[in-house]
């Protein structure tokens, strides 16, 4: 089977000295991570890595991470994966070779 392109959609993160958990999620309207922790909700910036770096910044571990299925592009055949857009930054260890915006091909 080919690969298919997917996107980190959010990610859970757990601060486990306060027992607190939080969550980052990328709206793709906005091109914007923007993080929820309680009844706060607050722009974090355009990239995976601001995201990471803010999560880690405050003692947090991200635990659980949701990707989406890209769709396929016409043109894009079986075993053709689409292009990630904004492919400078990776994500995390785990996910390696992923565009700043946490898209990555899946095998």
């Amino acid at each position: 089977r080919g690969r298919q392109v997917v996107q980190l959609k959010c990610f859970f993160c757990f601060q486990p000295h306060k027992h607190h958990y939080v969550v980052y999620c990328y709206d793709t309207a906005t091109q914007l991570w923007i993080l929820f922790d309680d009844d706060k909700v607050q722009v974090v910036g355009r990239t995976y890595q601001e995201a990471a770096d803010k999560c880690s910044a405050g003692g947090f571990m991200p635990h659980v991470f949701f990707y989406e299925r890209e769709p396929s592009i016409q043109g894009h055949g079986q075993g053709q994966a689409r292009p990630a857009p904004n492919s400078t930054l990776g994500l995390p260890a785990a996910r390696p070779g992923a565009g700043s915006n946490g898209a990555a091909a899946a095998p």
